[in-house]
């Protein structure tokens, strides 16, 4: 068989999802003669595309060497760079593969996508509008140009991509989930007829009928109709509860271990001494943007966004690649284990992610709540700020959004969420009685929007930073915003979302009674 009809086969196989085979042929092309790098970048994407990254980058570097023209092997390099956490190299790929202007939208899609796990908003700015200049009829390229606007601040920006979604395709499903979490609805402007029409549209279950649900509900909610907010909720989530692997005895289990792994007597090690990281934790919508946002306004601090960074990390030293994210046996390998290796580690990926000189970075990832002792056993110096909020608007607030990667199968359900929020308020009390309070501090986000001056001054004092003004100010904050919140926060502190619950009222007594028998709401 001669390169070119390899090459076709290898191709079709790829295609047909028989990937080992479709890599065997390229396997045996490469040794052969790939002097044009085609078999090896397609090996590439095969390695990606079969949970091997690793395998990935190795392939892809000697894709880019043969193929030094080829701005999508440059750019497919990137991608693979930023997906084992190398953001330096993920970087200088990503710019010299802008530098050879490719002609084609997926090249520059692609290359939006590695400068936004970069951190070069600007840069994927760029990319994702050549993209949609290039191919302006491709929904999901306007859905990626208004994404990075959305975290960069520019919301009507943002808002005009959704909406150029929609004209390009009527039933391009996420511009809608998108463009409700940026825009609230109004009597006059709301997508709640077109979301009912497709809802009747698709098949219970899929991906998609739970993403028009979560629209729809919201849409609802925003119009004061919390009844049928909260039916849309439950039918949105009733698919995405049966995929998910959600199971109370494994969380509890888990964080018992996490517990346990942060007690100074077991294991060795007296960490990475570093001052530079600042975690701030706590369930989704909480207000851990909020404070992500005062303390960034801080000159000597920059924000880092949510770094999936360290339970990354935990995961690959004491877990295995089948691992779930975190599991009681990860954290009671770690519970043994010198962390300070993983402390340095930690801090190199968070500088590379940064690319600049400021010498403090806020880490805002929820999750790493369960991983508050882990954090201090590998980082002793590093501080970490835990949100607290009212039990009932955290459940809600995080039933009623579309969160997702795993670690939050608990919001499909709003019984599972409360007894989630239980086994969070138990370990958090057991952080604060076992962490120095000087390294890990509650914060309560009702005292922070009551008393925003008392409360900041607290925050900042406890970072060990001296008082900037800016801090009083984070709505000012340039600095980009990932999160659901990019929106809220964009405005100055208030009070609107205290007591959100109460509109549900008898909707969430399932919710409630779990947490009056664990003694958290009277």
């Amino acid at each position: 068989m001669n390169q070119p009809d390899a090459y076709d086969r290898a191709s079709g196989l790829f295609e047909a999802g028989a990937l080992q085979q479709a890599f065997d042929v390229c396997r045996h092309a490469i040794g052969v003669d790939d002097r044009d790098g085609r078999f090896c970048l397609l090996a590439a994407r095969i390695s990606t595309k079969g949970g091997q990254p690793r395998r990935a980058v190795g392939l892809a570097v000697l894709a880019a060497r043969r193929r030094p023209q080829d701005a999508f092997a440059h750019a497919y390099l990137a991608k693979c760079h930023a997906a084992v956490h190398q953001p330096r190299e993920a970087r200088v790929a990503a710019e010299h593969a802008a530098a050879l202007r490719p002609a084609d939208a997926a090249t520059w899609d692609l290359l939006g996508f590695v400068f936004t796990r970069t951190g070069q908003l600007s840069l994927s700015r760029d990319a994702f509008e050549a993209a949609v200049k290039i191919a302006p009829n491709r929904a999901e390229y306007w859905l990626n140009l208004g994404a990075v606007l959305a975290v960069s601040g520019d919301i009507e920006g943002a808002a005009r991509a959704y909406e150029a979604c929609v004209a390009c395709d009527p039933g391009f499903v996420p511009a809608y989930l998108s463009l409700v979490n940026l825009r609230r609805a109004t009597p006059e402007r709301n997508f709640v007829a077109q979301l009912e029409r497709l809802l009747g549209q698709r098949d219970e279950g899929t991906d998609e009928s739970a993403q028009i649900g979560y629209a729809l509900a919201r849409s609802l909610e925003e119009l004061g109709e919390y009844e049928r907010a909260l039916a849309a909720y439950k039918l949105a989530k009733r698919g995405m509860k049966a995929k998910a692997k959600f199971a109370l005895d494994s969380e509890r289990e888990a964080f018992a271990a996490a517990a346990l792994a942060a007690k100074p007597s077991v294991g060795g090690g007296g960490g990475h001494p570093t001052e530079a990281p600042i975690f701030v934790v706590g369930m989704p919508r909480t207000g851990t943007t909020l404070v992500e946002r005062i303390v960034s306004s801080h000159p000597d601090v920059a924000s880092a966004g949510e770094l999936s960074i360290f339970p990354e990390l935990v995961r690959r030293a004491f877990g295995s690649s089948a691992e779930r994210t975190y599991s009681a046996a990860v954290f009671e390998v770690a519970a043994k284990s010198n962390l300070s290796a993983l402390g340095r580690e930690y801090e190199s990926y968070a500088r590379a992610r940064l690319g600049g000189a400021a010498p403090r970075f806020v880490d805002k990832l929820p999750f790493n709540f369960l991983y508050a002792g882990l954090i201090y056993r590998a980082l002793p110096n590093a501080r970490i700020l835990c949100l607290r909020r009212d039990p009932m608007d955290t459940i809600i607030g995080n039933y009623r959004q579309f969160l997702g990667g795993g670690v939050y199968d608990y919001s499909y359900d709003l019984e599972d969420t409360a007894r989630y929020y239980v086994l969070f308020h138990e370990l958090v009390a057991q952080w604060s009685k076992a962490l120095p309070s000087d390294r890990f501090a509650e914060v309560v986000y009702e005292d922070l929007v009551n008393q925003p001056e008392r409360e900041t001054r607290r925050l900042i004092a406890f970072c060990g930073l001296s008082w900037n003004d800016a801090c009083l100010s984070p709505h000012e904050n340039a600095s980009p915003i990932a999160t659901l919140s990019s929106a809220q926060v964009r405005e100055p502190i208030n009070k609107k979302s205290i007591g959100r619950w109460r509109g549900y009222g008898l909707g969430l007594e399932p919710a409630r009674k779990i947490l009056i028998e664990a003694g958290l709401v009277s």
